[in-house]
């Protein structure tokens, strides 16, 4: 019986091991698959960029050359308190612009969604934007269509609102020959930021006002944007 019953027992008991080491590595390769795709979850969703789209500090980032404001939006990766991914080529595209008012005739451009460029000569493609960082976005340039070429006449009847004296030409990855523009009236801009880790909408209001460019008035004096 002595030299029998370990064999016996290693009969009985190695089976019951390797159940058990099979049974564990179950449960490992089950949390291990579980917390994958958690992880990719919460690396999508908690560690995601998230953008600020800055028009009300459209006037302090654009400046005026020449007759011509040259408009630019702050994007920033905000800075909240979580650990957030830099943002990897990050990209702004007009999608939709519905008139709201204004007496000028407006048509929509065949290029939507089109691109807007970066500021810099980075074109339409920014390759990132850290954690609290902050890019500026080329929104285009508010330009007078009455010129001093064109006479007295018409710049009277453009300060009578006779004819319109501005314009928004956007800055977008469209050759200028072919870009759409904006005059006076008030529009519903939709824009959309996508980057590689995440995609936002949001939507503004844009007023452009029926006046004539001159130095000494500032921006808000043609322009004004407001989140919808």
């Amino acid at each position: 019986m002595i030299l029998i019953f370990p064999i016996y027992a290693a009969e009985i008991v190695w089976p019951a091991v390797s159940a058990t080491v099979a049974f564990v590595a179950m449960i490992f390769t089950i949390l291990f698959s579980t917390w994958n795709v958690l992880g990719k979850w919460i690396s999508s969703s908690y560690l995601k960029p998230e953008f600020n789209l800055g028009v009300n500090e459209i006037a302090v980032h654009s400046s005026l050359h020449e007759g011509v404001f040259h408009l630019r939006i702050p994007i920033t990766n905000l800075d909240a308190l979580r650990p957030r991914d830099a943002a990897t080529e990050v990209e702004v595209q007009v999608i939709s612009v519905v008139k709201e008012s204004g007496e000028f005739d407006f048509q929509r451009s065949a290029f939507l969604p089109i691109r807007l460029n970066w500021c810099h000569g980075l074109g339409p493609v920014c390759d990132r934007i850290s954690k609290g960082s902050t890019k500026l976005l080329d929104l285009g340039r508010l330009e007078s269509t009455i010129r001093q070429e064109h006479g007295m006449s018409d710049r009277i009847g453009a300060r009578l609102g006779d004819t319109n004296p501005i314009r928004l030409l956007f800055a977008s990855e469209v050759s200028p020959s072919e870009g759409f523009f904006l005059l006076t009236g008030t529009y519903r801009i939709k824009l959309r930021i996508s980057c590689d880790q995440t995609s936002t909408e949001q939507t503004f209001r844009f007023s452009i006002l029926p006046e004539l460019l001159e130095d000494a008035l500032p921006l808000l004096s043609y322009l004004r944007v407001v989140s919808c």
